[in-house]
């Protein structure tokens, strides 16, 4: 890996100078503060295991990121995932981007592995304050107070483009979307994190549950749009 490393950045810095000013352009020109991004590195098997092995190696490249975005003049929120893709050499990488606050998604390069469903048999849920029950049956799901959202939250806690789950092949993601409440799972504050079954989500105070069925969500009331009301919504 040491040989192909310096190979890597310089492509992955080289992709990322590419893509920078398209975000910029499809950037939704009345978001008030810095844009959200959410950025999906493609890349291969032996350097995913590298970056998982080696932290600095991840945080070195985002800084990287950063300071290119700087250069440019691209003032944005990043989320980093590195995707593994099998197809990929060492020395390749792709790009794929969303820009939650504009509602849609927009892609450097083809990206086949974001949209993959879950294995036969499961099904991934959420349980909403304890009770109604949001099936994750799309790739992308977005949560928050506003009405263009797939989640909606009715709570004055809750911003307006709070957070994102989204399906990657580790499972599914979840991505806080620089909210001002915060987004928290089992206590712990955190801005991306890959669910597991039981995990607990705060969304400023209103609580989600992750869940997976080997055959199906428990039976309640589901809908691919869902509004929880501000009575329902109590911490």
């Amino acid at each position: 890996m040491d040989s192909s490393s310096e190979d890597f950045r310089i492509r992955f810095l080289q992709e990322m100078e590419r893509a920078l000013p398209l975000i910029l352009a499809t950037q939704p020109q009345d978001v008030p503060g810095e844009p959200n991004v959410l950025l999906w590195i493609g890349v291969s098997p032996l350097v995913k295991s590298h970056l998982q092995g080696n932290p600095a190696v991840m945080n070195d490249l985002v800084f990287s990121l950063q300071q290119v975005a700087r250069e440019q003049g691209v003032q944005v929120h990043f989320a980093v995932q590195f995707v593994e893709d099998p197809t990929l050499k060492p020395a390749d990488v792709w790009v794929d981007w969303d820009l939650p606050d504009q509602g849609n998604s927009t892609r450097a390069m083809p990206n086949p592995l974001t949209d993959q469903p879950k294995q036969k048999g499961k099904r991934a849920y959420l349980i909403i304050q304890g009770g109604k029950i949001f099936p994750l049956e799309q790739s992308v799901v977005n949560v928050g107070r506003m009405k263009d959202n797939h989640l909606i939250l009715d709570d004055p806690r809750v911003s307006r483009h709070h957070a994102q789950i989204r399906h990657s092949p580790e499972g599914f993601m979840l991505f806080d979307l620089n909210s001002t409440g915060g987004t928290m799972v089992n206590h712990i504050p955190v801005h991306q994190w890959i669910l597991k079954p039981g995990d607990v989500i705060s969304l400023a105070g209103v609580t989600l549950v992750y869940g997976e069925d080997e055959q199906t969500a428990p039976e309640e009331d589901t809908a691919d749009t869902t509004t929880l009301s501000k009575g329902s919504a109590t911490a």
